[in-house]
Protein backbone atom coordinates (compact mmCIF):
# COMPACT_ATOMS: atom_id res chain seq x y z
CA UNK A 1 0.00 0.00 0.00
CA UNK A 2 2.78 2.35 1.03
CA UNK A 3 4.66 1.41 -2.62
CA UNK A 4 1.21 1.91 -4.77
CA UNK A 5 0.43 5.82 -2.81
CA UNK A 6 4.06 6.06 -3.52
CA UNK A 7 3.98 5.65 -7.10
CA UNK A 8 0.36 7.54 -7.17
CA UNK A 9 2.01 10.72 -5.60
CA UNK A 10 5.17 10.52 -7.90
CA UNK A 11 2.38 10.20 -11.05
CA UNK A 12 0.27 12.89 -10.21
CA UNK A 13 3.79 15.32 -9.69
CA UNK A 14 5.47 14.25 -12.85
CA UNK A 15 2.34 14.84 -14.98
CA UNK A 16 1.82 18.59 -13.54
CA UNK A 17 5.58 18.73 -13.69
CA UNK A 18 5.28 18.05 -17.44
CA UNK A 19 2.58 19.78 -18.76
CA UNK A 20 4.04 23.21 -16.93
CA UNK A 21 7.16 22.47 -18.99
CA UNK A 22 5.47 22.53 -21.72
CA UNK A 23 3.13 25.09 -21.92
CA UNK A 24 5.92 27.64 -21.22
CA UNK A 25 8.75 25.63 -22.99
CA UNK A 26 8.21 28.12 -26.11
CA UNK A 27 8.52 31.46 -24.36
CA UNK A 28 11.45 30.61 -23.04
CA UNK A 29 14.75 31.92 -24.72
CA UNK A 30 16.87 29.30 -26.61
CA UNK A 31 19.95 27.58 -24.81
CA UNK A 32 23.73 26.80 -25.12
CA UNK A 33 24.00 23.15 -26.29
CA UNK A 34 27.24 21.08 -27.30
CA UNK A 35 27.72 21.94 -30.85
CA UNK A 36 28.56 17.72 -31.26
CA UNK A 37 27.39 14.58 -30.02
CA UNK A 38 29.24 10.95 -29.71
CA UNK A 39 25.79 9.28 -28.98
CA UNK A 40 27.75 5.82 -28.17
CA UNK A 41 30.27 7.88 -25.80
CA UNK A 42 26.87 9.43 -23.57
CA UNK A 43 25.27 5.92 -22.91
CA UNK A 44 26.11 3.53 -19.79
CA UNK A 45 25.62 4.66 -16.31
CA UNK A 46 25.70 8.11 -14.72
CA UNK A 47 25.42 8.98 -10.66
CA UNK A 48 23.47 12.64 -10.34
CA UNK A 49 26.31 14.74 -8.71
CA UNK A 50 23.41 18.02 -8.29
CA UNK A 51 20.41 19.35 -9.63
CA UNK A 52 17.58 22.06 -8.76
CA UNK A 53 15.28 19.75 -7.01
CA UNK A 54 12.23 18.83 -8.64
CA UNK A 55 9.06 18.11 -7.29
CA UNK A 56 8.76 14.50 -8.42
CA UNK A 57 11.88 13.79 -6.56
CA UNK A 58 10.33 14.70 -3.28
CA UNK A 59 10.36 10.71 -1.77
CA UNK A 60 14.28 10.02 -3.30
CA UNK A 61 16.74 10.29 -0.35
CA UNK A 62 19.65 10.04 -3.04
CA UNK A 63 21.92 8.13 -4.63
CA UNK A 64 19.83 9.00 -7.96
CA UNK A 65 21.44 7.32 -11.56
CA UNK A 66 20.46 7.28 -15.04
CA UNK A 67 21.24 4.35 -17.25
CA UNK A 68 20.74 5.15 -20.56
CA UNK A 69 21.27 2.47 -23.86
CA UNK A 70 21.20 3.02 -27.25
CA UNK A 71 18.82 1.53 -29.75
CA UNK A 72 20.23 1.53 -33.12
CA UNK A 73 16.81 0.60 -34.72
CA UNK A 74 14.41 2.96 -33.69
CA UNK A 75 16.97 5.49 -33.06
CA UNK A 76 15.92 6.12 -29.57
CA UNK A 77 17.64 5.92 -26.21
CA UNK A 78 16.35 3.76 -23.13
CA UNK A 79 16.68 5.91 -19.89
CA UNK A 80 16.27 4.00 -16.59
CA UNK A 81 15.97 6.30 -13.90
CA UNK A 82 16.44 5.04 -10.13
CA UNK A 83 16.81 7.01 -6.89
CA UNK A 84 16.37 5.32 -3.09
CA UNK A 85 13.64 5.77 -1.14
CA UNK A 86 13.77 7.15 2.53
CA UNK A 87 12.69 3.73 3.48
CA UNK A 88 15.90 2.96 1.42
CA UNK A 89 14.11 0.81 -0.83
CA UNK A 90 15.05 1.66 -4.49
CA UNK A 91 12.35 3.29 -7.01
CA UNK A 92 12.98 3.06 -10.90
CA UNK A 93 11.42 4.94 -13.61
CA UNK A 94 11.18 3.68 -17.27
CA UNK A 95 11.11 5.82 -20.20
CA UNK A 96 12.95 7.29 -23.09
CA UNK A 97 14.99 10.17 -25.41
CA UNK A 98 14.61 11.14 -28.67
CA UNK A 99 17.21 13.82 -30.02
CA UNK A 100 14.78 16.31 -31.88
CA UNK A 101 17.37 17.21 -34.65
CA UNK A 102 20.44 14.67 -34.49
CA UNK A 103 22.11 16.71 -37.49
CA UNK A 104 21.98 20.39 -36.59
CA UNK A 105 21.30 20.32 -32.61
CA UNK A 106 22.79 16.85 -31.53
CA UNK A 107 22.33 17.85 -28.04
CA UNK A 108 19.24 18.66 -27.82
CA UNK A 109 17.00 15.83 -26.64
CA UNK A 110 13.32 15.39 -25.48
CA UNK A 111 12.62 12.24 -22.61
CA UNK A 112 9.67 10.27 -22.28
CA UNK A 113 8.30 8.29 -18.89
CA UNK A 114 4.97 7.13 -21.18
CA UNK A 115 3.94 5.35 -17.76
CA UNK A 116 3.26 8.90 -16.15
CA UNK A 117 2.62 10.93 -19.42
CA UNK A 118 2.79 11.27 -23.23
CA UNK A 119 4.15 15.05 -22.56
CA UNK A 120 8.03 15.23 -23.05
CA UNK A 121 10.35 16.92 -20.75
CA UNK A 122 13.25 19.13 -22.50
CA UNK A 123 17.04 17.20 -22.00
CA UNK A 124 19.63 20.12 -23.17
CA UNK A 125 23.32 18.83 -23.30
CA UNK A 126 24.93 22.08 -22.28
CA UNK A 127 28.43 20.80 -21.40
CA UNK A 128 30.35 17.69 -21.68
CA UNK A 129 33.39 16.02 -20.18
CA UNK A 130 36.42 14.61 -21.76
CA UNK A 131 36.33 10.93 -22.72
CA UNK A 132 37.73 8.63 -19.85
CA UNK A 133 39.44 5.38 -20.34
CA UNK A 134 35.80 3.26 -21.33
CA UNK A 135 35.73 5.75 -24.50
CA UNK A 136 32.81 7.51 -22.14
CA UNK A 137 32.22 11.30 -21.71
CA UNK A 138 33.15 11.66 -18.33
CA UNK A 139 30.60 13.94 -16.76
CA UNK A 140 27.74 16.00 -18.31
CA UNK A 141 26.00 19.24 -17.77
CA UNK A 142 22.06 19.36 -18.71
CA UNK A 143 19.64 21.68 -18.60
CA UNK A 144 16.61 22.94 -20.38
CA UNK A 145 15.34 26.28 -21.92
CA UNK A 146 13.15 27.66 -19.33
CA UNK A 147 16.09 27.33 -16.66
CA UNK A 148 14.01 25.28 -14.15
CA UNK A 149 15.99 21.80 -14.44
CA UNK A 150 19.43 21.99 -13.85
CA UNK A 151 21.71 18.52 -13.53
CA UNK A 152 25.22 17.93 -13.36
CA UNK A 153 26.10 13.86 -13.99
CA UNK A 154 29.34 11.93 -13.34
CA UNK A 155 30.49 8.70 -14.17
CA UNK A 156 31.27 8.45 -11.05
CA UNK A 157 29.67 8.93 -8.16
CA UNK A 158 31.41 11.83 -6.72
CA UNK A 159 33.04 14.69 -9.02
CA UNK A 160 35.95 17.19 -8.65
CA UNK A 161 34.66 20.30 -7.00
CA UNK A 162 36.69 22.43 -9.47
CA UNK A 163 35.31 20.81 -12.47
CA UNK A 164 31.54 21.12 -10.52
CA UNK A 165 32.34 25.01 -10.00
CA UNK A 166 33.36 25.70 -13.08
CA UNK A 167 30.45 24.10 -14.66
CA UNK A 168 27.66 25.75 -12.30
CA UNK A 169 29.50 29.07 -13.08
CA UNK A 170 28.44 28.60 -17.01
CA UNK A 171 25.33 27.33 -16.49
CA UNK A 172 25.30 30.86 -14.03
CA UNK A 173 26.48 33.13 -17.56
CA UNK A 174 23.47 30.70 -19.46
CA UNK A 175 20.93 32.53 -17.00
CA UNK A 176 20.21 29.29 -14.37
CA UNK A 177 20.34 30.44 -10.80
CA UNK A 178 22.62 28.03 -9.01
CA UNK A 179 21.54 29.07 -5.67
CA UNK A 180 18.60 26.38 -6.01
CA UNK A 181 21.28 23.56 -6.56
CA UNK A 182 21.72 20.48 -4.29
CA UNK A 183 24.06 18.38 -4.08
CA UNK A 184 22.33 14.51 -4.66
CA UNK A 185 23.61 12.27 -1.25
CA UNK A 186 25.83 9.35 -2.94
CA UNK A 187 26.84 7.59 0.18
CA UNK A 188 25.45 5.08 2.02
CA UNK A 189 23.72 3.80 -1.81
CA UNK A 190 22.73 0.78 -3.19
CA UNK A 191 22.62 0.50 -6.85
CA UNK A 192 20.09 -1.56 -8.26
CA UNK A 193 20.81 -3.47 -11.64
CA UNK A 194 19.08 -1.14 -14.46
CA UNK A 195 15.72 -3.47 -15.74
CA UNK A 196 13.80 -1.00 -17.86
CA UNK A 197 13.67 -3.04 -21.22
CA UNK A 198 14.44 -6.31 -19.50
CA UNK A 199 11.08 -7.89 -20.27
Amino acid sequence: MQNLKFFLTLLIFLQCFLLFNQTQIESCPDLVTVPTLDIEAYMGQWYQILDIPQIYEISCRGCTTAYYVFNETSSTILVDNQCQKYNYLQYEVCGYAVQIDSKNYPGKLQVYFPDFSNTPGDYYIMKLGPYNAQHQYSYSLIGSPCRDTLYILSRTSSLDNSIIQSLLQFAQQQGFDVSKIKTTVQFDCYYGAPTCGSN
